[in-house]
C-alpha cells in the first residue's frame, strides 16, 4: 500500500515534466537465488531506473525484493517483502563553472557507503569491497542509514573534480519504528557531503547531525513543563569511503562510519557495536589479470541482516549476518577460459567472529565465536550482463554450505 501511495503521489509530477519532452531511460537490474543448508532457498532482486524527461530534469527509482524459503512454503504463502529504496526527482542547472543539482527524495538518496554518488557525479568505476556485493540494490554497505523524506542541493565544479552539498531530511530509520517518542521519530537531520575523484585517490565523505525538537521538559521538581522549543541533545553520524590508488593498480580501500552518537542530556560515545570499519589493501599482479585483496572488517549486525528493514536475511553474498568482525583473503584471476568463454574465478578464505573488535583483548571469548569459511566463486559475461556463482563451505563443527547464483545487467 505504501509503494502504491508513493507512485500515486509522484505520477502527476512525472506526467507534467514528461508530457512534452522526449524521455530517455537507463537503469540496472539484478536477481539472485540463494541456497543454504539452513534456511532453504530464497530470492533477492532489485530494479533501478532513471527516467530523463529533458537534459535538466530526471527521476530515479529503485525497488528491491526479498523472499522467505520458497522451497518450504507454497507459492501463495511465501514470506516476502518489497521495499522502495529510492524515489527522487532532480533538477539540474549547468553553468560555465558549476553544475547545480536540486533534488527531492523519498528513501535513500545516493547513500553514503555505496559508490552511487561517485558514479553519478564523476563516472568512476565501481570501487566498493567485493565482500559487500548485494542483490537488493547498489553494492556497498550503508555506513549510516539516510532513509526518509527530504531534499538536497549538490554543486559540482567544472574545472576541478569536486562535488559538495547539503541534505535536509527526516530520517525514519535512525531509531526503532516502535519508539514511542514522537519527537525522536520525527527528528530533522542536516548532512554535509564532500566528494572528489582523481587519478590517484577517490573520496566520498559525509557528516550530519540530528536535532530532536521537543516542546516540553522536566523542571527541578520532576514535573512536566511546556516550552516553545527545546533541543537538549544532538545525534551525530558520519561516514567515509576512500580509495587510494587506481583500479588498474594496487591500492588501499577504506570505509568507516558510525551513528547514534549523542551529546547533551544523554551521552552515547562511539562503540564497536555502532561503527563500520573496512580496511582493504588490494594487490594487482603485473599481468593485470590476477590480484588479491586482504580485508579486515567490523560491521554492526544491523547492517548485515537489514535490522533497519523488515528483512531478517543476509544482505550480502559473502558476509553472513553473524560475521560482524573478521578478516578475509581473496585471490582471483581473469585468465580462465572454458570453450571460448572467459571466466573470472577466485577464492575467499574468511575467519569471522560473532563479536566486535573491542573483544580482541579477550582472545578466549573471541575464538569461542569463530567461523571459518571457504568460498570459491566465478563470474562471466552473458547477454550483456554479469552472471555470478559462489559456494560457501563452513568446515568447522557441523558442516554447512551456502550457494548463490546471480545476474546483473545495465539497462
Amino acid at each position: 500500500m505504501e509503494i502504491r501511495r508513493i507512485f500515486a503521489l509522484s505520477f502527476p509530477f512525472l506526467l507534467i515534466f514528461g508530457a512534452n519532452s522526449e524521455t530517455f531511460f537507463t537503469g540496472e537490474m539484478g536477481a539472485n537465488v540463494d541456497f543454504a543448508s539452513i534456511g532453504g532457498v530464497k530470492l533477492q532482486g532489485f530494479l533501478t531506473g532513471q527516467l530523463s524527461f529533458s537534459p535538466n530534469v530526471f527521476a530515479r527509482a529503485e525497488v528491491s525484493l526479498k523472499t522467505g524459503n520458497i522451497a518450504e512454503n507454497p507459492l501463495d504463502d511465501i514470506e516476502s517483502a518489497v521495499k522502495m529504496n529510492e524515489l527522487s526527482l532532480t533538477f539540474t542547472k549547468p553553468s560555465a563553472s558549476l553544475a547545480h543539482f536540486f533534488s527531492a527524495f523519498i528513501g535513500n538518496a545516493d547513500p553514503i557507503g555505496t559508490d552511487t554518488f561517485l558514479r553519478h557525479q564523476f563516472g568512476t568505476a565501481p570501487l566498493v569491497s567485493p565482500l559487500t556485493q548485494s542483490y537488493t540494490g547498489a553494492n556497498g554497505i550503508l555506513l549510516y542509514p539516510l532513509r526518509g523524506i527530504g531534499a538536497s542541493y549538490i554543486i559540482r565544479f567544472s574545472e576541478i573534480p569536486i562535488a559538495t552539498g547539503i541534505y535536509v531530511y527526516k530520517n525514519n530509520t535512525a531509531f526503532d519504528e516502535n519508539n514511542s517518542n514522537d519527537e525522536i521519530k520525527l527528528m530533522p537531520n542536516i548532512d554535509l557531503r564532500f566528494a572528489t575523484s582523481t587519478q590517484f585517490f577517490t573520496i566520498d565523505t559525509a557528516f550530519g547531525v540530528g536535532l530532536p525538537l521537543k516542546d516540553e521538559t522536566m523542571d527541578s521538581n520532576g514535573q512536566t513543563k511546556e516550552v516553545f522549543l527545546l533541543i537538549d541533545e544532538i545525534y551525530i553520524h558520519t561516514g567515509l569511503t576512500a580509495f587510494f590508488g587506481s583500479n588498474e593498480k594496487s591500492g588501499l580501500f577504506i570505509q568507516a562510519g558510525f551513528q547514534d552518537v549523542t551529546f547533551g542530556s544523554n551521552l552515547n560515545s562511539p562503540s564497536a557495536e555502532n561503527t563500520v570499519l573496512i580496511f582493504e589493501p588490494r594487490f594487482l599482479m603485473k599481468s593485470q589479470t590476477e590480484g588479491m585483496n586482504l580485508t579486515f572488517f567490523n560491521i554492526p549486525k544491523e547492517r548485515l541482516s537489514g535490522g533497519y528493514d523488515d528483512f531478517s536475511y543476509n544482505n550480502f553474498i559473502f558476509i553472513d549476518k553473524d560475521n560482524t568482525f573478521g578478516a578475509n583473503f581473496m585471490f582471483y584471476t581473469d585468465r580462465f577460459v572454458i570453450r571460448n568463454t572467459s571466466l573470472k574465478i577466485g577464492l575467499n578464505l574468511m575467519l569471522a567472529f560473532d563479536s566486535y573488535f573491542d573483544e580482541i583483548t579477550k582472545p578466549n571469548d573471541l575464538f569461542d565465536k569463530k567461523e571459518i569459511k571457504i568460498a570459491p566463486f566465478a563470474e562471466t559475461q552473458i547477454l550483456g550482463g554479469t552472471m555470478s556463482a559462489s559456494i560457501q563451505i563452513k568446515p568447522i563443527g557441523s558442516p554447512k554450505f551456502r550457494a548463490s547464483i546471480g545476474y546483473k545487467k545495465t539497462l
